[in-house]
């Protein structure tokens, strides 16, 4: 039995990384975690150390597709206890490059992703 057993938490960002230790250390703990990423594959791979994790597909530089996540996870649970914001996306270039798709990509998603 986990300290927070019967909690929902949504996670965005886990398929990888921070997320999806997030996740994992949730689900270790008793969480029934909804996790969200971009790839349904990289969330079903990700998601088969998570115990009973829900995979929903969710791009967070999409206001509707954050929304349909949430109404999801509301329709089946009726509530969300915990919301852990993990998605980001770094690009290692120069500013001097002007690579303007990767900087405004990573501003939709490292920055604008809470505000949906």
């Amino acid at each position: 039995m986990g300290r927070l057993d019967g909690k929902i938490g949504i996670v965005t960002g886990a398929s990888s990384g921070i997320g999806h230790a997030v996740a994992k250390a949730l689900a270790a703990e008793g969480v029934v975690v909804y996790m969200l990423s971009r790839s349904a594959e990289s969330l079903a791979a990700a998601a088969k150390d998570v115990p009973g994790a829900i995979c929903v597909p969710t791009d967070v530089t999409k206001r509707e597709s954050v929304h349909a996540a949430v109404a999801k996870v509301m329709s089946d649970s009726g509530k969300i206890d915990i919301a852990v914001s993990c998605a980001g996306v770094m690009y290692f270039t120069l500013m001097k490059n002007k690579n303007y798709d990767q900087w405004e990509q990573t501003i939709d998603t490292n920055c604008k992703e809470s505000a949906s």
